[in-house]
């Protein structure tokens, strides 16, 4: 399973505060191969990751340098792999990304994360996250990328 990740709300606060439970999430989801899927920049994280890195400890910085970088054009879901199952933990996706998920049938990977509106938001996934389905690639305009 692949794990895609925003960094804003998600693991960052709007007031610029680490996430509380950042520490039990990162190690539950470093488990799988995660990349970083920010909403800026076409997959360059640089801004982001240096605006985290000085918010963590020294595990926490180890446990996100497991974390891989992926690029995408035009929008985000370019850079998921629909020929396998995956979760993506955003905090927020436009509506070409939704139509993307909606067409390979798979919303429910999908996770809407805002810890500044629910700062407990990664407590529960730190012990156990979703089981995510397989995305169905049938009509996909993706299906021959995926070799």
């Amino acid at each position: 399973m692949n794990i895609y990740l925003d960094i804003e709300q998600v693991l960052i606060l709007n007031d610029g505060h680490i996430v509380p439970h950042v520490k039990n999430f990162l190690k539950t989801i470093t488990t799988h191969n995660v990349y970083w899927l920010t909403a800026n920049n076409g997959g360059n994280n640089e801004f982001e990751l240096k605006r985290l890195v000085p918010l963590l400890d020294n595990d926490e910085i180890n446990l996100i340098s497991l974390i891989n970088h992926c690029k995408w054009d035009m929008i985000r879901t370019d850079a998921i792999d629909f020929s396998q199952p995956f979760l993506w933990f955003t905090h927020s996706v436009d509506e070409f990304e939704m139509e993307d998920l909606q067409r390979h049938k798979c919303m429910v990977n999908l996770h809407i994360i805002n810890c500044t509106v629910e700062p407990d938001a990664l407590k529960s996934l730190a012990h156990k996250l979703p089981q995510p389905v397989q995305p169905d690639t049938t009509h996909s305009p993706y299906k021959y990328k995926m070799k």
